[in-house]
């Protein structure tokens, strides 16, 4: 699983990834990719613009990627 989550879903220079399995009966396996501090996230920037634009000033604000995977892959 590391291997898919280092080589294939992320990019090791701007991006980190955290894995969890849950346990049965869901069995997933979760993968979540987010860009590490410092990198720019301009979808996030425009979000965080907008909520202080309708009142809702936010301290920080990451956008991120999330992989399911079923039971049934290994």
């Amino acid at each position: 699983m590391v291997s898919i989550c280092r080589e294939l879903l992320t990019d090791p220079i701007v991006e980190d990834y955290a894995y969890q399995a849950t346990p049965p009966p869901a069995d997933a396996h979760l993968i979540e990719v987010a860009y590490n501090p410092g990198v720019m996230d301009p979808v996030a920037q425009s979000a965080r613009a907008a909520m202080a634009d309708w009142g809702f000033p936010a301290e920080a604000v990451r956008t991120l990627k999330k992989y399911w995977f079923d039971a049934g892959w290994k």
